[in-house]
This record gives C-alpha cells, sequence and structure tokens, in this order.
C-alpha cells in the first residue's frame, strides 16, 4: 500500500476504533451508538440487530462489563479495516472472566471519520 491511499496505516485505524469502542463500552456506554450507522448490524451470541438504535438498545440491556483485550488482529479490506479482538470480560465485577471474540468491520464515513459497519460478538464457553 502506498503512502496515497488513506487504508495505509490500517493498524493505527484499527487499534483507535478498539480503544475507542472498549473505553466507550466499558465507562459510558450510552455513547456507543456513534460508533454505528443505520445500517451497522450487530450480531451478539446468535441474535442480530440491525441499525445503531437497535444495536444501542441491546448493548444498554447488559449488565456492567469489563474488557481485557488479549489478542487484537487487524487486516485491511478492500472498504475498510477487519479488526478480530479475543479477550477477557468481567460481568458486574464478578471476578470469574469470560472469554470472547469479536470481529468488528470497520469503514469510513461521510464525515471523514470511521463507524463499524458489522460487529459479531460470541462468548466463548466450552
Amino acid at each position: 500500500m502506498g503512502s496515497q491511499n488513506p487504508m495505509a496505516d490500517y493498524n493505527t485505524v484499527g487499534n483507535q476504533f478498539l480503544n475507542v469502542y472498549y473505553t466507550k463500552f466499558d465507562t459510558s456506554r450510552g455513547e456507543i451508538a456513534m460508533l454505528y450507522g443505520p445500517n451497522s448490524m450487530l450480531t451478539y451470541d446468535g441474535a442480530q440487530f440491525m441499525g445503531a438504535a437497535q444495536i444501542n438498545e441491546k448493548l444498554a440491556s447488559l449488565p456492567k462489563l469489563t474488557h481485557k483485550i488479549t489478542t487484537a488482529d487487524i487486516q485491511p479490506t478492500l472498504n475498510g479495516v477487519l479488526c478480530f479482538v479475543n479477550g477477557q470480560l468481567m460481568i458486574d465485577e464478578s471476578g470469574n472472566p469470560l472469554m470472547f471474540s469479536q470481529v468488528f468491520h470497520v469503514v469510513p464515513s461521510e464525515n471523514g471519520g470511521y463507524y463499524c459497519l458489522n460487529d459479531i460478538f460470541r462468548l466463548n464457553l466450552a
């Protein structure tokens, strides 16, 4: 990728998105809707939600959660960035973390920033 390509620094875009997403999710979840658009889709443990409003409603219904990323793999796509995350999830500060995986497809927005077009979340229950 040449320096003229806006996706040339996909690692920076992906890592910045992950930092903002998990910080907002864990500390000010009411602001998470701004990271999605009207055509965004969330699949949360098999249940699907379409659009920022439905996604926000689903995420707001969850108990207090704290995420700890253990690995994050980031790749460029034709129109954005793909982020694959593995991590630990603490529910209500229980002290017993659950393992999770999450995939984000982050794409450019009309205002020059980025938003999450696709989000797939799955608890890794053995």
